[in-house]
């Protein structure tokens, strides 16, 4: 079988590439658009990449479920009872089905509704009291929204101080990002950088643990209850801490990611805000945000939700290991290959990504994917 095609090894291992294209899922948009649907190259902790943008040829990975635990290993200090990304099968799989019980429920999402609305409705109020004398911060502000939303979620009415958590994680997430991405500091900064982290982590574990406490007490569990659920399974007070950690970690920057994307989309496509306007006002008469209920009368809305998640996925990529070489298309992929799944080059299929587009290393590919035309909000 033929090689898989991708660009020559370089001496830092690929993290030169990755920066100048502006982070990995531009650097795959790049790479596809030069050598095709099957990609080789290199990653730091990766020590062999291949992704895959071709729709169907993944298809031939479906049975893959361990994650590379290089990858991952930057989050390893923020739990303690194991790294919740790369847990094993048999381990994953039946924690997996218990949180999906509360966070996939609709016992959950109508519990929480009326707080979540109240939190977007202050925001949009600081946001009209601003209007025409200086810009929004669109996606700061809303990721900081969702991550007050989920603080607000995971850690119920009994969170003393959300704010205070919100800013304990922040730290936490600075720092460890900055270890993820080599951050280079002055000695003594970087060491009070780190002893601050380890403060705000302290400070969020103790928080959550209170909220168990009051749980053990008082005996109240719904299958609204994240922290309660995981109590009333018998989950140990360090899985417990550490599943918060995720929760938030997981679902606060994607989440404010894709609404900022879906209403800088709006804004550049106003027949279709008219059209979820006009949506909005029949559905809602004269109430200022819906109820839960009306969720489901509001189709056009979620047709811009999930076209924008199309068109700029919140989460642009998966990846997954190999424990034996497979083939895949033309090629064969080594055992112990770390295998990229690009979401955001087979949400595109843009004609950019035929081989000789572009180059690997031009940033004008992944630009004018971002400024290219959006039918599917104007259709």
């Amino acid at each position: 079988m033929a090689d898989i095609p991708g660009p020559e090894p370089r001496s830092d291992g690929g993290a030169g590439a990755v920066a100048a294209a502006g982070g990995l899922h531009t650097y795959q948009l790049q790479l596809h658009a030069e050598y095709g649907p099957i990609v080789r190259f290199q990653l730091p902790g990766a020590e062999t990449a291949v992704s895959i943008a071709d729709p169907v040829l993944p298809e031939a990975t479906a049975h893959l479920d361990k994650r590379p635990e290089r990858l991952f290993s930057f989050l390893d200090p923020l739990f303690e009872a194991g790294n919740l990304q790369v847990l094993p099968a048999g381990e994953h799989a039946p924690l997996r089905r218990l949180l999906l019980s509360v966070l996939a429920g609709r016992p959950s999402h109508e519990r929480h509704f009326a707080e979540f609305t109240a939190l977007a409705t202050a925001l949009a109020d600081r946001w009209a009291e601003r209007a025409g004398s200086e810009p929004v911060e669109l996606q700061k502000d809303l990721t900081a929204l969702s991550l007050r939303m989920i603080c607000a979620y995971a850690l119920g009415g009994e969170a003393a101080d959300p704010d205070g958590a919100v800013t304990a994680f922040e730290e936490v997430l600075t720092e460890h990002l900055g270890r993820l991405y080599q951050v280079p500091l002055p000695g003594p900064e970087q060491e009070r950088r780190a002893e601050r982290a380890g403060q705000a982590l302290a400070h969020l574990r103790a928080m959550v643990d209170r909220v168990v406490a009051a749980h053990r007490s008082g005996g109240r569990t719904d299958r609204s209850d994240l922290i309660g659920a995981l109590v009333e399974a018998g989950e140990r007070p360090a899985r417990i801490r550490d599943i918060v950690m995720m929760t938030m970690l997981a679902a606060h920057h994607t989440t404010g990611v894709a609404v900022s994307w879906t209403l800088h989309l709006l804004g550049r496509h106003p027949e279709a805000a008219e059209r979820i306007g006009e949506e909005l006002d029949r559905v809602l008469g004269d109430r200022a945000a819906p109820g839960y209920a009306d969720l489901r009368r509001l189709p056009r809305l979620d047709m811009a939700l999930k076209e924008s998640m199309r068109l700029f996925p919140p989460g642009p990529y998966g990846a997954r290991e190999t424990s034996e070489g497979l083939v895949v298309g033309d090629y064969e992929v080594p055992a112990g290959s770390t295998v990229f799944y690009p979401i955001w080059a087979v949400h595109v299929n843009d004609p950019s990504l035929k081989r000789g587009a572009c180059t690997a290393g031009t940033t004008g590919c992944g630009t004018a994917l971002a400024s290219s035309p959006t039918p599917g909000l104007s259709g």
